[in-house]
């Protein structure tokens, strides 16, 4: 009987031991993944209402007849959305990239079409997403509705936005 106690507690002393270092061991690795991973990119993309469109892109009440351009010589993006669209939903993420890719170059700006009916019956946004585009010179290009692919984006703000 005192022989299978010591087994016992061996078996219990070992097990403990060598548990513990497994243990030590997988703390010590998690301990120094924070270091390998890359932190994550943070979204240049400016959430805006209607009222700072007008102070930043364009004050459509103050010029009825002509686009003025608010925005200086930055160029810019602006996405109508919804939070319930899917395309929206889609191009999120590649306006996000975008904007980090660009930063400096282009100001990314998304306006919710719910929260600002306005701004959505000015431009007759019918449907989304629908994308405003600004040049350097304050030029308004284009307001294209439906979901531009990640190499549509930077074709245009290579040859139009920025050129």
């Amino acid at each position: 009987m005192k022989i299978l106690q010591m087994f016992v507690l061996a078996s219990i002393i070992c097990f403990t031991a060598c548990g513990a270092n497994s243990i030590k061991s997988q703390v010590e690795e998690n301990e120094q993944l924070p270091a390998t991973i890359a932190a994550p990119k943070e979204s240049q993309v400016i959430h805006i209402t209607q009222e700072q469109f007008k102070q930043q892109i364009f004050d459509y009440a103050k010029n009825t007849q002509k686009f003025v351009y608010e925005g200086g010589e930055m160029p810019c993006i602006v996405d109508f959305y919804a939070t319930w669209c899917g395309p929206c939903k889609r191009l999120a993420p590649i306006m996000d990239d975008l904007s980090w890719e660009y930063r400096g170059k282009v100001k990314f700006y998304k306006i919710d079409t719910d929260k600002n009916r306005e701004l959505s019956s000015v431009f007759q946004i019918r449907s989304i997403p629908t994308l405003m585009y600004v040049n350097k010179k304050g030029e308004l290009l284009a307001v294209e509705a439906g979901l531009p692919s990640r190499e549509q984006l930077i074709k245009v703000i290579e040859e139009y936005l920025i050129k």
